[in-house]
């Protein structure tokens, strides 16, 4: 049986290899194609990103910022009818509107820190009313983001009335994390984890990605510095975290 698993396994890896292989191939060949002129393609695509970056961003703002609201909305709405019906669905659809407006309000705060540095890139005569525009663009969703995460840490508060924190306290992260069951504590340790796994994936990738774009156009050292510092550094942290954690046996621990 385990020879069989061996085999299995061998057999997956290599498969693995041939595909990986192909597909870099295939992707060399598409660099060199004539006609295909990739540099051409992304210094396009940059310079109307660069030219285009503030309307890109307040649209791109506003509607992330209406999406996370009318999760709030939904969830709030949701809400109230479970102070008249006490249904188990309409818990886990409350819940669930607050999770997933959470994420649109992180997503809206990355977008919106990402554009800033592309906006700031982009204005090259540094007039006041460009920069003010860009000021604006980046503090009214950050501004928004706090309070609609105030909103939904207090609405989800109310659902369970044994959490605690408030968002504006240092240590929110922790106090909310002590406040979890054992059961939630699971969860979010699993999530950790499979996120950790994917991102490892993720930064492997992108770092094959950038070796076959460094072969036709010239973009330098500082891309590989920047993925290779976040890759070894949560490599890193994870394997620091872990034996602290083996050596001291404490699972449970607050700083986890």
């Amino acid at each position: 049986m385990k020879a069989k698993e061996s085999k299995h396994i061998y057999l997956k890896f290599f498969t693995l290899i041939i595909i990986c292989g192909f597909l870099g191939g295939l992707a060399g060949f598409l660099l060199n194609y004539p006609g295909f002129d990739i540099v051409d393609s992304v210094q396009l695509l940059q310079n109307n990103i660069l030219a285009y970056g503030l309307y890109i961003s307040s649209a791109g703002s506003v509607v992330l910022m209406l999406i996370t609201a009318l999760f709030y909305l939904s969830a709030k709405n949701t809400y109230r009818q479970l102070e008249t019906n006490d249904s188990d669905a309409l818990y886990e659809k409350a819940d669930h509107l607050c999770d997933t407006g959470i994420i649109f309000g992180n997503i809206t705060l990355i977008f919106t820190f990402a554009f800033y540095g592309i906006n700031v890139s982009g204005i090259h005569n540094n007039s006041s009313t460009s920069l003010l525009w860009a000021l604006a663009a980046f503090l009214l969703p950050v501004i928004f983001c706090v309070i609609f995460q105030i909103l939904f840490v207090n609405l989800t508060k109310k659902m369970n009335p044994e959490k605690q924190g408030n968002p504006l306290d240092l240590n929110f992260k922790k106090i909310w994390m002590n406040s979890n069951d054992e059961a939630e504590k699971f969860i979010l340790y699993k999530a950790a984890y499979k996120t950790f796994q994917i991102m490892q994936m993720a930064f492997l990738i992108v770092m094959v990605l950038l070796m076959f774009a460094a072969l036709t156009t010239p973009i330098g050292a500082f891309p590989f510095m920047i993925i290779g510092i976040l890759w070894g550094l949560q490599s890193t942290l994870c394997c620091i975290f872990s034996m602290n954690l083996q050596k001291s046996k404490k699972i449970d621990s607050d700083d986890c």
